[in-house]
Formats: C-alpha cells, structure tokens, sequence
C-alpha cells in the first residue's frame, strides 16, 4: 500500500489502519514501526563515517557526505508523513572524535488522526570529545493529529551538541492554526551521569497550555534548542544581539549548568 495515497484522504477505520476506497476497492496499510539506528566514529583517514547503521521504513538514510570535517547525514521519511499508530525510533551514537549534523530534507508532518496517536522516541549519545548537531526541519502537526516525543540526550565530559527542535501552529497556508488534539514532548539530558534538564509539556488547543504563545503572537512559532559545551557562552550579548535583529521574536537563554544550556525562542513566523 502505497502511503502517499492514503495521505491524500486520510481515511481510518481503526488506530493503525489506513483504507482508502476506489472504484470497487479497498486497500489497507497498517502503521509502520520506523527504526533509525547509526553509529557515527573517525574513519582511518580523520573523516567520520557511520560505522554501524540499522535501518527500518519509513526511515530511510540519503547517502552521507563529508562538509568541512562534519558528516552530513539525513534521516528521510520515505513515505507522506506520520500516521496514527506509527512508532518511530532515532538513536544517534557519536564517537569521540566523530563530529556528525542530523537533519532532513522535507518538514516532519504529522497527519490528521481520527482516533489514536503517533509516538517517535529519540535517543542521542555523545562521547567525549565528539560533535553532534541535529537540525531537523519544520514539525506541522495537522489538523486533529495527536503525537508524543520521548528525547533523551546522554553526554560524556567533554561532548558538545546542539539540539534543536521546532513546532508550528499547524498548516498556516491552508489556515489552519492550533487545529491538531495533542502535541506531548518529553526530554531529559544527562551529562556525565547527572541530569541536568527534563523538561515535560502538553500541548491541547483550547486549553491553557499554548495561551502564552497566543499572547505573544497571533499565530506563534515555537523553537527549542539545548546546547551542550564547556565553552562559556555571553549570554547578556547574545541575547541582546537577537532581541535587536529579529524584532518578530522573544528568545531566553539559561545557562542551567557549567556545561549546559537551555535556549527558547517564540516567533511570529517560520523564518
């Protein structure tokens, strides 16, 4: 069954199901368990490759590539998108030495549910002395869709990472905003073996949860980055520095450890 097909119509007879109708027809897919799964270290020339992968649909990993010293990699959905039932895991292992940028070619959308929900679970380990960036694109959960995310992020002494993660009202465009049922993210980062953040919170249009983004902006765009490095940031400067060339946006930086930084960003559009 071809899932593009059942993104055009959306139709669900049970959580997990897909039936789309034609003349005379029915086809059925059912949710799908996506794996990605890679092992990122220096190969014997100073370059880092992916040493060990595991790969399951709808993931789907583009061929990597080598930009100034850091591995491009991309973690492509191979087919429309996310869908009730669906379990997605992510485990990115980076070696010391290694120096790796997650990201994907096409925005992460969650498609509309008539009942059930979509779980992904990502894991991210960093050893000492290795880079990981993850720069995914765009979240748009739409209209009646309900989603839940597990990140933890592991870091040894010495690791640095920059983590960013994004969420949009819905599918603006089509004026859709604050249309979807759910949105529940979960994340805790250990460094060195000690927690240094976990961060719980749900999303329900309607309720209380997004009214503070709504009062910033009339349909707001959410952005979260955890940054991890020894290095210590000016954060007085940077802020400032954001607050006068973005006017559209309000952003909060806490350093919530020596090592550990918390960064918040609410903006009137996706720019």
């Amino acid at each position: 069954m071809d899932r593009t097909q059942s993104a055009v119509r959306g139709e669900r007879e049970s959580p997990g199901v897909v039936t789309v109708m034609t003349a005379g027809a029915s086809y059925t897919a059912t949710s799908m368990h996506g794996v990605f799964d890679i092992t990122c270290s220096p190969g014997i020339r100073g370059q880092t490759v992916i040493t060990r992968r595991c790969i399951r649909a709808p993931f789907h990993l583009s061929k990597p590539y080598d930009d100034s010293g850091t591995l491009i990699v991309q973690a492509v959905n191979s087919t429309a998108g996310v869908f009730a039932g669906d379990k997605l895991e992510l485990s990115v292992v980076v070696d010391a030495g290694a120096s790796v940028l997650l990201t994907a070619p096409a925005a992460h959308r969650i498609h509309t549910m008539e009942k059930g929900m979509a779980e992904c679970a990502q894991s991210f380990r960093i050893r000492a002395g290795g880079w990981l960036e993850v720069m995914p694109e765009l979240f748009i959960p739409q209209r009646d869709s309900a989603y839940r995310q597990i990140n933890r992020i592991e870091a040894e002494p010495g690791a640095e990472a920059y983590i960013l993660e994004t969420l949009a009202p819905g599918r603006t465009a089509s004026g859709e905003a604050f249309a979807y049922r759910r949105v529940e993210w979960e994340t805790d980062v250990v460094i060195g073996g000690r927690t240094g953040m976990r961060e719980r919170y749900t999303l329900i249009p309607g309720g209380k949860s997004p009214a503070g983004f709504l009062d910033v902006f009339p349909c707001p765009y959410f952005a979260a980055m955890t940054l991890i490095t020894p290095a210590a940031l000016p954060l007085r400067t940077i802020q400032e520095t954001l607050h006068r060339d973005h006017e559209e946006s309000l952003t909060g930086l806490t350093r919530l450890a020596d090592d550990l930084y918390s960064i918040r960003t609410v903006a009137a559009s996706s720019m």
